[in-house]
């Protein structure tokens, strides 16, 4: 009797633990959550757009006359440096970049700073979400202008000639008869935002 009782029990054991009842626990299928962010950045760098080489200052001149009873020259402009721009956004967002003179030059010294940033070119995935220029921007008393907007989720590339090509016009104010005088070195600052 107790050999057929410690019979049935190891048979019971033994059903207990077969491979069908322990795949009970697993199923054919399984799950698992996973968080998924896009990461929203918005990033520029100045450059110079023969070699993509980074700063560098640039040097601008209203030039005395060369001939007695000539006019002196009233405009110096440059064409030498790019901002490479990257911006990834989430939903409708918007960007506008802005660009602001440290100091105020129709004040000091009757002269005026214009950027100009040319439409976007070779922007990847196309052009368009590049945004647009908003034409020549004064920027002489001090305060930020915009400069380009509409950008939503594009990038200019990093090789040589990438980016928005930036024109400096630096000329005397319309108010000549009281003169001007040299700015000095002065320092102009691109910000990248958020549209409101």
């Amino acid at each position: 009797m107790k050999k057929s009782n410690i019979a049935v029990i190891a048979l019971g054991l033994f059903a207990l633990f077969t491979p069908s009842t322990l795949k009970a626990v697993d199923t054919e299928t399984s799950t698992q959550a996973l968080s998924l962010t896009v990461d929203a950045r918005a990033m520029i760098k100045v450059v110079k757009e023969a070699d993509g080489s980074t700063g560098g200052s640039i040097a601008l001149s209203l030039a005395g006359a060369t001939e007695a009873g000539a006019a002196p020259t009233t405009v110096g402009s440059d064409a030498t440096t790019r901002l490479r721009v990257t911006s990834s956004t989430t939903g409708a967002t918007t960007r506008t970049i802005t660009a602001q003179c440290s100091v105020n030059m129709y004040t000091a010294n009757h002269t005026e700073l214009l950027v100009q940033f040319a439409d976007p070119v070779a922007f990847q995935p196309v052009n368009t979400q590049g945004g647009s220029s908003t034409g020549a921007t004064d920027i002489s008393d001090g305060v930020a202008g915009v400069v380009v907007t509409g950008i939503t989720n594009c990038y200019s590339g990093t090789t040589n000639n990438s980016g928005y090509l930036i024109t400096y016009t630096f000329q005397k104010s319309a108010d000549f008869t009281t003169g001007f005088t040299s700015p000095g070195n002065v320092t102009i600052t691109y910000t990248i935002t958020d549209e409101l």
